[in-house]
């Protein structure tokens, strides 16, 4: 099976079956997918992403299958079609190092924690659902620290939209266009605050062709990106921080800023370090 995307690239796909052991649970004949992205486009060497999804319901591809949770649940592996992410601190890395737990998981440690709900949003480009969560608000900040404790949001941003919720995604893609800039202008502020001068900030970071990245020594400089995830129900700040959106760049010493603006909101790896969600 081949499975194309917007940009021209494709995922190649071989079905094969095999044993799945969950703690003391065995299942066989497990359907799973060896898969492998092509382009006609010079790419760099292939990576392999793990990624949460579900197939499009009326796709004429895939008619009998199902999605990894469903199969679990059909299975009788799991008793509902959840997952938690938990995350370990990994500075500077574009992937997710910590836990995934398929079906119910959650102990005591995060028993009290509000958790997050999500809806499935489909996809005819890449034949795939994924859960998309509620945005109601993005402020930055200085400190992180929240208005009750006398914190300013420096940036108010009251667009209300749906994310998708991406596993398999390293970066964050919000649809507010000044975005970049005005982070560029709060990291230009707290380094004047801190005594630099006009001509050492202004090499400290290139934004260029919708890209940022700054030098790792004042990458403490950059602001919080605060974001409130809302439902019916409950309703979420969290908080990403200069090590949560920041990833290693080629260049020595500098970090790549994970942020972008984009009509597809999509939330990836830095929301993933910030708060663990199920």
């Amino acid at each position: 099976m081949t499975s194309y995307s917007a940009d021209g690239s494709a995922i190649k796909s071989l079905s094969r079956y095999g044993s799945l052991t969950l703690g003391s649970c065995r299942i066989d004949n497990f359907p799973f997918r060896v898969s492998r992205e092509f382009s006609q486009k010079p790419k760099p060497p292939p990576r392999g992403y793990f990624g949460i999804a579900g197939p499009q319901q009326s796709s004429q591809e895939y008619t009998e299958g199902s999605s990894l949770l469903g199969s679990l649940l059909h299975s009788g592996a799991i008793s509902r079609m959840v997952y938690v992410v938990r995350t370990l601190p990994t500075d500077g890395s574009k992937n997710i190092t910590g836990e995934l737990i398929l079906g119910d998981g959650i102990d005591k440690s995060m028993a009290g924690r509000k958790v997050g709900s999500f809806r499935y949003a489909r996809s005819p480009i890449t034949h795939q659902a994924f859960p998309t969560v509620r945005v109601v608000f993005v402020g930055l900040s200085s400190t992180g620290r929240r208005p009750s404790g006398g914190e300013v949001y420096t940036r108010r941003y009251r667009e209300v939209f749906q994310s998708v919720l991406d596993t398999g995604s390293t970066a964050l893609f919000l649809p507010l266009p000044t975005l970049l800039e005005d982070i560029v202008t709060e990291l230009k502020t707290n380094l004047r605050n801190k005594g630099y001068e006009e001509r050492v900030i202004a090499k400290k970071y290139l934004l260029k062709d919708g890209k940022l990245a700054v030098y790792k020594n004042v990458m403490d400089a950059l602001p919080v990106v605060s974001m409130r995830i809302a439902d019916h129900e409950n309703s979420v700040l969290v908080q990403l921080h200069p090590r949560h959106y920041c990833q290693d760049a080629r260049v020595p010493n500098s970090c790549q800023v994970a942020v972008a603006p984009s009509g597809l909101p999509s939330l990836g790896t830095p929301f993933f370090l910030a708060y663990s969600m199920q």
